[in-house]
């Protein structure tokens, strides 16, 4: 089975920042330049650049380019900051403390 065109560009940038040719923060070619280099319509680049923005390989900024983004640090699986008790209590109408209860 042949490739979608664009997994192939996906692919292709996605490889290039793996391996270091793009930094983060780097600016990445055009959409015009990657049109040209894959010989491809502006929907198939922005369906490919659209899948690496989800995967946060890159990111956009309107009128500026698109840029590398820190894809190495959201690949890390995020850390819980919260810290949450749960309470489990019978009516508390006429319960021992019930202002503390209700507050918490």
């Amino acid at each position: 089975m042949a490739e979608i065109k664009y997994e192939i560009i996906r692919k292709a940038i996605q490889k290039e920042i793996e391996s270091g040719k793009y930094q983060v923060g780097d600016k990445l070619p055009t959409e015009s330049n990657l049109m040209e280099t894959f010989g491809v319509s502006r929907y198939t680049v922005r369906r490919a650049i659209s899948e690496l923005q989800n995967a946060h390989y890159v990111y956009r900024i309107q009128g500026g380019g698109m840029y590398v983004d820190d894809w190495q640090d959201s690949q890390q699986p995020p850390k819980a900051n919260n810290k949450m008790i749960g309470l489990v209590t019978t009516h508390m109408v006429d319960y021992i403390f019930p202002n503390i209860i209700s507050g918490i």
